[in-house]
C-alpha cells in the first residue's frame, strides 16, 4: 500500500494496530495490580493514572519496535501497519517519540521512584532494540523484563511493600519469557530469512519448544506457593489451577512435534490465560487482605 494511495481510515486503523491496544489493556491491569498488591489498598486516581503513564510508555516503545521489526515484518506479518504500509516508518518513529515522552513526563510528576522506573524501561528497550534483538535467550529474558516492568512501575507507585510483587514478578517472567520463544519459533522462517538468531533459528524449533517447556514448568511449580504460605486465598487456586492445566496441555502439544499454526495458536492463547492469572492473584490477595 502506497503512502499517496492510503485513506483516512486505513491510517487511524494502522496507528491502532501500531501501538496494541489489546497489549495495553493487559499492561494497564498489571500496573493496577503491582500497585494494590503492595499497598493492600485501592488509591484509584493515582493507579489510574500510573497506569496510563505506563501505557504511554509502551505504546511508544511498540512503535519503535515494530519500526526495528520491519524486514522481518514483511515476511512474517505482512498485515500490520508498517509492513502493509498502512503506516510510514517515520510516522511511526514520530508517534512513539511523542508518545514515550508524554509517558515518562507523566511518571516523573508521579514521583521520584516512577519516574526512575520510566528511565529503565527506556532504557530497556535501547538495549533491546540496539543490543539483543533477535539474538537468542538474552532477547526473550529482555522481553519478558518488559512485561514484568509493568508490575514494578506499579509498585513505585503504590509505593509499599516490593516482597510483595516479586511473587507475580517472578511467575509472568517465566511465562513471558516462554511466550516469547514461542513467539520466535512463529516467526522462524522470517527469522531465517533475515539473519536473526534467535533461540528457534539457533537450536531448531523443537529444541527451543523444549526451553519453552522448562521455563513454564518452573512457572507451574511455583504457582501454589503463595496459597501454601498462606498469602493468597483458595479463590486464587480457583484461577490458576485451570491456567496451569492448559499450559500443560499447550506445552505437551509442541513437545510432541512442532507445528508452526500450533505455536501461532499457543502464544495466542497464552496471552488470554495472563489475563486469568492476574484476575486470581488480585482476587486471592484481596480476599486474604479482607480475612
Amino acid at each position: 500500500m502506497g503512502a499517496e494511495k492510503r485513506s483516512p481510515a486505513d491510517v487511524i486503523y494502522g496507528l491502532i494496530g501500531l501501538i496494541r491496544p489489546v497489549n495495553l489493556l493487559l499492561l494497564f491491569a498489571m500496573v493496577l495490580l503491582g500497585a494494590y498488591l503492595s499497598t493492600g489498598e485501592w488509591y484509584v486516581e493515582k493507579y489510574v493514572l500510573a497506569g496510563l503513564a505506563f501505557c504511554l510508555m509502551a505504546a511508544g516503545g511498540y512503535a519503535a519496535n515494530d519500526v526495528a521489526d520491519l524486514a522481518t515484518d514483511r515476511i512474517n506479518k505482512p498485515r500490520r501497519p508498517l509492513s502493509s504500509g498502512a503506516i510510514a516508518a517515520r510516522e511511526a518513529v514520530a508517534l512513539g517519540a511523542v508518545l514515550f515522552t508524554a509517558g515518562l513526563v507523566a511518571a516523573a510528576i508521579l514521583g521520584v521512584r516512577t519516574g526512575a522506573a520510566g528511565l529503565l524501561y527506556g532504557a530497556l528497550y535501547l538495549f533491546y532494540n540496539w543490543v539483543v534483538k533477535g539474538k537468542g535467550i538474552l532477547a526473550n529474558a529482555t522481553s519478558a523484563t518488559f512485561f514484568i516492568m509493568a508490575l514494578v512501575f506499579g509498585w513505585t507507585a503504590g509505593a509499599g511493600a516490593l516482597s510483595r510483587v516479586v511473587f507475580p514478578v517472578a511467575i509472568f517472567w517465566l511465562y513471558v519469557a516462554a511466550r516469547e520463544i514461542y513467539k520466535d519459533a512463529g516467526d522462524l522462517f522470517g527469522d531465517k530469512i533475515t539473519g536473526r538468531n534467535t533461540l528457534p533459528v539457533v537450536l531448531g524449533a523443537g529444541a527451543a519448544c523444549n526451553v519453552a517447556a522448562v521455563l513454564l514448568g518452573a512457572f507451574i511449580l511455583l504457582t501454589p506457593l503463595p496459597y501454601l504460605c498462606g498469602l493468597y486465598s483458595g479463590v486464587y487456586l480457583a484461577f490458576i489451577v485451570p491456567v496451569d492445566a492448559l499450559i500443560i496441555y499447550l506445552a505437551v502439544q509442541n513437545l510432541r512435534k512442532f507445528e508452526e499454526h500450533r505455536v501461532i495458536f499457543t502464544y495466542k492463547f497464552m496471552k488470554a490465560l495472563l489475563f486469568l492469572a492476574a484476575v486470581g492473584i488480585y482476587w486471592g490477595a484481596a480476599d486474604r487482605t479482607v480475612v
